[in-house]
């Protein structure tokens, strides 16, 4: 089979090798040269353009699936709306008739909840930060695009993502006794990258066209408890805390995410199902030669 990857980066990237390793043919968009020279070594084929600009798309490829896993850079120029929801609507265009399966990658910050309370796929969509809006309205404008053009599309609504090499500032505070900013008793729902790679492929067959599934560890913590081990993994001293200083990312806010949906219908498992299992793997992963 054919697959595309736009947005072939900590994720995307980790999916692609998945595929070739399956013996699919394995496409990416990238905006440039020198990451399609890396991502050609590695055996995938690579298209150059951006997401914002519409007239870079006119040559991708037919494939049987795509996942669109585009993040948001705060360090490039276009903005947050033009890269996640515009991008997403360009490359929707784009791929018209061209795909016969789109899985986007969007974020449990579509939930504006901030008492603790769970949350499933059932709970209303009502995000409260400018990450979940554009998440939300992503969403939407992808719906749109599915019934407009007949593509099924599945919607993976990640916690946050850690893993190998992804935990590097946080380690840094930790060690370096730095406090952390925002609320220790506020929870945490987490995912490890190697875990959504299994719900994006699971998703690839058992999906269900026009349906969202929450993809987290299913064991929310609190941050306190999360840096508490974190500082006992790295042997550094425990945490601390200032509650009166704002977090630089509070897309999480302070709720419960469950997976039953993801669990029953994709079939989907994670393997890491706690944080302690997943730090431990990253960390060791992380620091491997």
């Amino acid at each position: 089979m054919r697959k595309l990857v736009i947005g072939c980066g900590y994720l995307g990237l980790r999916t692609a090798a998945s595929w070739l390793a399956a013996g699919h043919e394995v496409f990416a968009l990238t905006r440039s040269t020198e990451r399609a020279r890396q991502l050609a070594g590695q055996g995938i084929q690579t298209h150059l353009g951006d997401v914002t600009n519409p007239e870079s798309l006119g040559d991708l490829p037919s494939v049987d699936v795509v996942l669109y896993a585009v993040a948001y850079d705060r360090q490039s120029s276009p903005t947050r709306e033009q890269v996640v929801i515009d991008g997403l609507s360009n490359a929707c265009r784009a791929l018209r008739s061209k795909c016969d399966r789109c899985i986007y990658i969007s974020s449990t910050s579509v939930y504006g909840v901030s008492d603790g309370s769970f949350v499933d796929e059932t709970t209303p969509c009502q995000p409260q930060t400018e990450s979940g809006k554009t998440c939300w309205a992503a969403e939407q404008s992808l719906q749109q695009h599915a019934a407009a053009s007949g593509i099924p599309h599945v919607v993976l609504r990640s916690a946050g993502l850690y893993g190998p090499n992804r935990l590097l500032r946080r380690v840094h505070d930790i060690q370096s006794g730095q406090p952390l900013a925002g609320r220790p008793d506020a929870f945490l729902n987490l995912v490890h990258v190697d875990d959504l790679v299994a719900a994006v492929l699971a998703a690839e067959t058992n999906g269900q066209a026009g349906e969202a599934y929450l993809i987290a560890d299913g064991q929310p913590l609190t941050r306190g408890a999360y840096f508490e081990l974190l500082a006992q993994l790295l042997g550094a001293p425990p945490p601390r805390f200032d509650p009166t200083a704002r977090p630089e990312r509070t897309s999480g806010l302070n709720k419960r995410c469950r997976i039953d949906k993801a669990q029953q219908q994709l079939g989907w498992k994670p393997q890491y199902s706690t944080a302690a299992d997943g730090l431990r793997q990253a960390l060791a992963a992380g620091s491997a030669p």
